[in-house]
């Protein structure tokens, strides 16, 4: 199946996008391929879903992604959901077929059919977000891309559900929570983004950085470990070991490279969150724990942090404020990363699927 089909070429393009979306927006766009899942190997269901057309419609709307075309998707999820009742004379010259709305709504009644709709979806819709976000430290979006992702985060549920009119409930409520999946994390990997590009500007600024390590160097560390600490139950080698490497990281005035490898190794390095590969045949809720103690903990020290910095009117305040919050969003990311991978979901599942 070709990626790009002969009708999306033809597409015409809304005058909004043509006069904003650059070709720097589409070249800083990730790749990735409609996903394929194993069809559900049913007497009879086999020849009947090539007609339902669902990896068509999907191969469809992902030359409109990475065209930045997300007026048309509005289109295709119509056109596919409400099918005119005749093929057009170009399908029936291509020897095409597909289902009536009342075939396909039928076929949508079966659990098999539903648990491969949604299965399809969700590999499909994490591929929109990596081929949008494909980098969410590194990925340079432009305030154009940033905003459009957004708007299409939040239309794309509507879109759905007026394309879905008159399709049976429950294929609507399993459909319309995959598209949710999405838009939450396009708006939470968009933000992360944001928050990288402003964290980005400060480090790339001697001063600010000077003004940073001098400020860090003065925190009380022995205080943050006793309180944090006591709290989280941390190995203070451990702690001091992280304490050292953000300093240094700030002394040679690292770049962001640097700093997202860095938080990456802690991750990968640091109990327990390195052994949640280990912890991949035990049960979600396992592993899910062991995660969210992480983060547990890292909040609760860039708290402490945060707080001494407070107390002595740090002038850089505002610079580790920024740098806290994007650390705290990308651990977050990390973790659900790594989560993701160890249960075999997509990562745009993990938060409201993995309890």
């Amino acid at each position: 199946m070709q990626s790009t089909p002969n009708n999306c070429q033809t597409i015409p393009t809304g005058r909004f996008f043509t006069n904003l979306a650059s070709d720097a927006d589409r070249l800083s766009l990730g790749s990735g391929e409609v996903p394929f899942i194993q069809t559900p190997q049913t007497d009879g269901l086999v020849e009947a879903l090539p007609k339902l057309g669902l990896e068509l419609s999907h191969v469809e709307v992902l030359y409109c992604i990475k065209q930045l075309q997300f007026e048309h998707i509005e289109e295709y999820w119509a056109a596919f959901w409400q099918p005119e009742d005749d093929l057009d004379d170009d399908d029936k010259t291509l020897g095409q077929t597909r289902l009536s709305q009342q075939q396909l709504f039928s076929l949508c009644t079966l659990p098999q059919i539903q648990h491969w709709v949604v299965s399809l979806d969700l590999a499909f819709y994490q591929t929109i977000v990596d081929i949008l976000v494909p980098d969410v430290l590194m990925s340079n979006m432009s305030p154009f891309l940033t905003q459009s992702c957004r708007n299409f985060a939040k239309n794309a549920e509507h879109y759905l559900k007026k394309a879905m009119q008159g399709a049976p409930e429950i294929i609507q409520k399993k459909k319309i929570q995959a598209v949710k999946y999405m838009a939450q994390g396009l708006r939470r990997y968009t933000s992360l983004n944001h928050l990288a590009q402003a964290a980005r500007a400060v480090l790339q600024k001697p001063d600010q950085v000077i003004a940073m390590y001098n400020d860090y160097v003065r925190v009380d560390m022995q205080q943050v470990q006793e309180q944090a600490g006591w709290v989280s139950g941390c190995d203070s080698l451990m702690v001091h070991h992280i304490h050292n490497a953000f300093k240094d990281n700030l002394q040679k005035m690292a770049p962001m490279e640097e700093w997202a490898e860095w938080l990456e190794s802690i991750v990968d390095q640091v109990e327990p969150v390195k052994i949640l590969a280990k912890y991949h045949d035990k049960p979600v809720k396992v592993i899910s724990e062991i995660g969210k103690q992480f983060l547990l903990n890292w909040s609760c020290y860039t708290s402490m942090l945060i707080r001494d910095l407070t107390l002595r009117s740090a002038g850089s305040f505002g610079s580790f404020h920024l740098i806290r919050l994007l650390t705290d969003e990308y651990m977050v990311y990390l973790v659900e990363s790594r989560i993701a991978k160890a249960v075999n979901r997509a990562m745009i599942t993990v938060i409201s699927q993995v309890r």
